[in-house]
């Protein structure tokens, strides 16, 4: 007799379920042992009969198969089917299982292995969910070297006369074309300030298309603490801006940001940095394949602006605040507190 709806998602689940597990041979227990499983013709076995022998033959086929496969129940023209596809870089659909007939048991009589294209590809998942326990494959969440989304992973440190002790970008979130970018200097000596500025509210200090942002005075002692910098680059995304302009700072940034945003710049503005020390126009070098960060100032132009520099007036110098940032030093240390 036909499989009922339900019956056929039960199967489609159990074969996913016990497949993903490399445990083929459990699958006896829902075939009858009359059942017949009809091969594709590249098998050029036909059918093959008698429960116990299929749920080997499947099995024999999951250990000596060098493709790793992911199965998961799916719809055809609203039939459940078992869908199995080949995990890579790229998952590709491999075939269908259709369940024809069930005994009076209710077990498995008759079903097929598909591998007509029109049919594998019109085949829709069940459920679209990531998360699907009987798809679920770790290695989407901690993936192998041969299947890595990339070769050197997803955040990068760059160094140069800007960030000597290093800065860091999320090169995952990174357009292309701002892999590589110089631009002028726009400075901004608080968060605040750079939204304003962003959003056009300064007259001289309006954001253009191939501008390097620089938020500096956000680091642990300069802050004090490191705040998020995450209005700043959600406006230069909301402006329209977020493939030509680039954003350096010396605050920190969530792991929801994109862009070409740098931060946890080291050392701080407050302490001395070469971010406290570039003016307005000066041309800022991102080359991130590279892992350089750099303004093009010449070192005896850094060494008489230092010379020059002093630190700005304390925003909290009271209270605990008033102690961390008295003691704290900068990211690329651990911002953890220290006495001298």
């Amino acid at each position: 007799m036909n499989p009922t709806h339900d019956q056929r998602l039960r199967f489609a689940e159990a074969f996913a379920y016990l497949g993903n597990q490399k445990n083929a041979h459990a699958l006896e227990a829902w075939l009858s042992p009359q059942a017949e499983l009809s091969l594709p013709a590249a098998f050029s076995m036909g059918n093959i009969t008698g429960g116990g022998t299929i749920a080997a033959f499947i099995q024999a086929a999951i250990d000596s198969s060098d493709i790793r496969s992911l199965a998961e129940p799916a719809l055809l023209d609203g039939e459940p089917v078992c869908l199995i596809w080949k995990m890579g870089a790229i998952p590709t659909r491999l075939f269908i299982d259709r369940f024809l007939e069930v005994d009076s048991d209710g077990r498995i009589l008759k079903f097929e292995m598909v591998d007509d294209r029109d049919q594998v590809d019109r085949a829709q998942p069940v459920r679209e969910d990531n998360l699907n326990p009987l798809t679920f494959d770790s290695l989407y969440c901690i993936r192998e070297v041969s299947s890595a989304y990339s070769k050197e992973g997803g955040l990068t440190i760059l160094y140069g006369n800007l960030s000597p002790e290093g800065a860091v970008v999320k090169t995952a979130g990174v357009d292309p074309e701002m892999l590589v970018h110089e631009g002028p200097a726009v400075i901004f000596e608080s968060q605040e300030e750079a939204c304003d500025g962003i959003l056009g509210k300064i007259e001289d200090k309006k954001v253009k298309p191939g501008d390097v942002v620089v938020i500096r005075y956000e680091g642990p002692r300069g802050g004090p603490g490191m705040q998020e910098m995450l209005a700043p680059t959600s406006y230069i995304k909301g402006m329209g801006l977020g493939k030509s302009v680039a954003l350096i700072t010396d605050g920190r940034f969530s792991g929801g940001t994109a862009g070409a945003c740098i931060g946890h710049v080291s050392p701080e503005a407050a302490e001395g940095g070469p971010i406290g020390l570039i003016r307005n126009g000066d041309m800022i070098s991102i080359d991130i394949p590279n892992k350089k960060l750099e303004v093009k100032v010449s070192d005896a132009e850094l060494a008489s602006r230092r010379a020059e520099w002093t630190p700005p007036a304390a925003r909290m110098n009271f209270g605990w605040l008033g102690r961390y940032q008295k003691m704290v030093t900068n990211a690329a240390r651990g911002a953890i507190l220290q006495l001298d």
